[in-house]
């Protein structure tokens, strides 16, 4: 139970974090095309 609740809470954290970094390359392209 705790190993299955750790394996998701790292899938979680690894999605949020190809989340936040594909908005931030996103929110970076609109700068660089807008300028």
């Amino acid at each position: 139970m705790l190993y299955d609740f750790k394996g998701s809470y790292y899938l979680f954290l690894l999605l949020h974090l190809l989340l936040w970094d594909f908005v931030y390359v996103t929110k970076k392209y609109l700068v660089m095309s807008t300028d």
